[in-house]
């Protein structure tokens, strides 16, 4: 949330978050990391949806994860038929 209201106070832009806690938070961390590619794939699914609805182009996408959040966005930049202009992937120990 810290990283939209940033976003939102620097720029004039639109903003859309994924919340994937239920499955993110899960004790087993294979049973999520073998998910990170499904949910990738959805994301994708809906770039492509939103970029088709409203014209926007890959150059105005940025996609931002932490940790297995990353590894989804990479997915989803995969996934979605625009060249996403940029991916930001975050990870941290603590």
């Amino acid at each position: 949330m810290n990283i939209k209201n940033e976003y939102l106070k620097a720029y004039d832009c639109n903003v859309v978050t994924i919340d994937w806690s239920q499955t993110a938070e899960s004790m087993m961390y294979p049973t999520v990391a073998i998910q990170v590619k499904a949910i990738g794939n959805l994301i994708g699914k809906f770039l492509d949806n939103f970029s088709n609805r409203f014209g926007v182009t890959g150059d105005q996408v940025h996609l931002i994860g932490h940790s297995l959040g990353a590894h989804i966005m990479g997915n989803a930049a995969s996934a979605c038929q625009m060249r996403i202009g940029r991916i930001t992937g975050r990870f941290s120990l603590s």
